[in-house]
């Protein structure tokens, strides 16, 4: 079983052939430097407009995750050990009084 292949190739060629209507179209003209640049302006704007709402929600649920975790490391620094809190409810076993 540790011999067998993962993925399995087909046993033939995929062929895609290209329609005549499309064969005979030419390809756009590379872009100038000028549009180039606009593009990468474009996204380079997008893309720290996002990282900057990202950062902010990542900020927010740390904060919030930081808040419970400090929540609860104080209810358990504070609070009695539950030992003691047993101890106080469970009533104590006497001892069988004496007969004489």
């Amino acid at each position: 079983m540790a011999q067998e292949p993962l993925v399995y190739l087909p046993d033939r060629a995929v062929v895609v052939e290209v329609p005549p209507q499309l064969a005979d179209h030419e390809s756009p003209a590379p872009p100038t430097e000028e549009q180039a640049r606009l593009a990468d302006r474009v996204f380079d704007r997008q893309e720290t407009e996002s990282n900057t709402e990202a950062n902010l929600v990542t900020g927010l649920l740390g904060m919030q995750a930081g808040i419970l975790l400090l929540h609860d490391i104080a209810l358990d620094a504070f609070s009695p050990p539950p030992l003691e809190e047993e101890e106080k409810d469970r009533p104590r076993p006497r001892l069988p009084e004496r007969e004489e």
